[in-house]
């Protein structure tokens, strides 16, 4: 497999998750999902998030990286995009970017 999904989440920590911010807090969460098909990619990510203990509530965005397709100009070799998806592609887990939160109260 070369697709690697992009899924920027909308998520809510759950209790014992750890998270340092306000409970009621909005987090966004970048995801990277080594799948062929969207269904099974927002599956995974949704599991994925769930044993960090966080809860996915909205996908927000979702791209597909398929490395055969890449333009080398636009996602050089060792750019930060193709080293992270070839990362995931090479343990096939579910990759993490930023959390990213705000309270509901701003």
């Amino acid at each position: 497999m070369s697709q690697v999904w992009f899924i920027m989440t909308e998520s809510r920590a759950q209790p014992g998750s750890g998270f340092p911010g306000p409970r009621d807090a909005t987090i966004y969460v970048e995801c990277y999902v080594p799948e062929s098909q969207i269904r099974n990619a927002l599956d995974r990510a949704e599991e994925a998030l769930g044993r960090e203990g966080f809860l996915m509530l909205n996908a927000t965005r979702c791209s597909r990286f398929d490395l055969d397709d890449w333009n080398d100009e636009e996602y050089p070799e060792g750019s930060d995009a193709r080293v992270v998806v070839e990362r995931v592609l090479i343990h096939g887990e579910v990759e993490f970017g930023p959390f990213i939160y705000g309270s509901s109260d701003a």
